[in-house]
């Protein structure tokens, strides 16, 4: 009963170590993996719908999950910071955390939502709020659990959890695939109809529905020896824009992020009141976007004329970013009221192989 009470009453975001939730100076939600359950949240973004007060997600056109706190959101929710176990995976480019918005729910054991400013603590994109997902380990599965669900679209999600402790050593394994078709939505009239009234052109696809196929692999591994701990994941996505890049009806925009985390850290007690910790950490990020701009057989006027573009204008842009640092803490509990934490990071962010093609080339002269 006391674990139990531990985990729904104590959180460890608000200050890196372990408090009495009602003694918190900060504003902070608890989702567990009872109430997420109980609530049959789909994904991540849906448990923070539906169990946090004060935030929202808002579903952007092109399939982005922005995050919103207090009715303030960033690009691609880069003002909210995303951490999964303490580490956080926003990726460099955008600032935002858009491909962990379908983060399995299975895997979580609860959810820290601090509602405010976090950047003293956490650095970079913690200015409206900071989440921070606490994945299970090997002794809170303790054995295999395999999970299949299924839903309209042909909506389909396939869950292996697996968690077990030899000796010293503790394993947790989760492997996560999401396969959707997604709402087709009917559209009678888009931008590009309102263009062919004035230009008299006909290119618009409307009447015709949108787009939605998504497919997601998810890959986490956790190992723990004593104070040794890896933490590391693999998440794989192909989605199409349910529009263009701007609205309207496409039926050639995708988008394919692809992204891991590798976290091995060390923890230990020197003395008493005294804890030591170090981690070192690797962030990788790719995207890569086809985007159909205006659909197939537009003609779009220029100082010259009338251009004429039978596939639409298309573009293609790609982007790599990686993330390395190292961390240290060190925590001493002085009194039982008072906490020290000190610490340092030092961390490199690399945005590299940016590329962009295109059938169309903006320039003064059209």
């Amino acid at each position: 009963e006391l674990k139990w009470l531990k985990a729904e009453t104590y959180v460890f975001t608000p200050s890196k170590v372990m408090e009495d939730m009602k003694k918190s100076a900060a504003s902070i939600t608890v989702v567990t993996d009872r109430q997420i359950r109980q609530m049959g949240a789909k994904d991540l973004a849906d448990a923070l719908d539906r169990a946090v007060p004060g935030l929202s997600t808002y579903y952007y056109y092109t399939t982005f999950r922005t995050i919103s706190v207090r009715g303030s959101y960033g690009l691609s929710s880069n003002n909210v910071l995303l951490m999964v176990n303490g580490h956080s995976v926003n990726q460099e480019f955008l600032g935002g955390s858009f491909i962990y918005d379908r983060l399995t729910v299975d895997n979580i054991k609860r959810i820290e939502v601090i509602r405010g400013p976090g950047s003293a603590l956490y650095g970079a994109n913690a200015f409206y709020g900071v989440i921070n997902v606490i994945t299970k380990e090997a002794e809170d599965i303790d054995g295999l659990e395999l999970l299949a669900r299924g839903g309209s679209y042909d909506t389909q999600q396939y869950n292996l959890l697996y968690g077990k402790t030899f000796n010293d050593l503790e394993v947790a394994f989760n492997l996560n695939y999401f396969k959707t078709h997604g709402f087709r939505g009917h559209i009678e009239e888009d931008l590009q109809t309102y263009y062919d009234q004035l230009g008299g052109t006909n290119a618009s696809l409307a009447p015709g529905d949108m787009q939605g196929d998504d497919e997601k692999y998810d890959i986490a591994l956790n190992l723990k020896y004593k104070g040794l701990k890896f933490d590391g994941r693999f998440v794989n996505r192909d989605r199409d824009y349910p529009v263009g890049w701007i609205p309207v009806l496409s039926n050639h925009s995708t988008a394919s992020p692809k992204d891991y985390y590798l976290n091995l850290s060390y923890e230990r007690t020197l003395w008493e009141r005294l804890d030591l910790f170090a981690k070192v950490y690797r962030n990788h990020n790719f995207i890569r976007s086809n985007i159909q701009v205006y659909p197939p057989g537009i003609n779009l006027p220029t100082p010259f004329g009338y251009a004429v573009f039978p596939d639409g204008t298309m573009g293609i842009s790609e982007i790599k970013n990686n993330k390395t640092g190292i961390e240290m803490q060190a925590t001493y509990r002085m009194t039982e009221s008072n906490t020290l934490v000190a610490g340092a990071i030092y961390e490199e962010a690399k945005a590299y192989d940016a590329k962009f093609k295109a059938n169309f080339r903006e320039t003064p002269l059209g």
